[in-house]
């Protein structure tokens, strides 16, 4: 049944923490769709990494797990900034805040 719960853990869940970010760091609200999408998706494929793969078929170390999801969340923000032209900070910030507190 755990197994199972972990799109609502890691994209429902995120949503509000993220939209909290995203206000924190001072968007316009028509500003806030692209970020936000980029940040869903972003958590969705941690969630996937994390919970879909089994022992034998796509595990892997948890640093090449971080850094394909940093690969992934900086490609879909310069995506962002091509098409919308707003900076890919402005999507890149809030996403390390939730995935990484720390490094904040």
């Amino acid at each position: 049944e755990g197994e199972r719960d972990w799109p609502l853990s890691t994209m429902a869940f995120t949503v509000p923490l993220h939209l909290a970010a995203l206000v924190f760091y001072e968007l316009r609200p028509r500003e806030i769709p692209g970020p936000l999408l980029v940040g869903w998706l972003t958590f969705a494929y941690q969630g996937l990494l994390k919970f879909w793969c089994e022992d034998g078929t796509c595990s892997l170390p948890y640093f090449v797990d971080s850094l394909m999801v940093g690969f992934v969340a900086c490609s879909a923000a310069c995506a962002h900034e091509l098409l919308s032209g707003v900076p890919y900070t402005v999507c890149i910030v809030p996403v390390v805040l939730i995935l990484e507190p720390g490094a904040g």
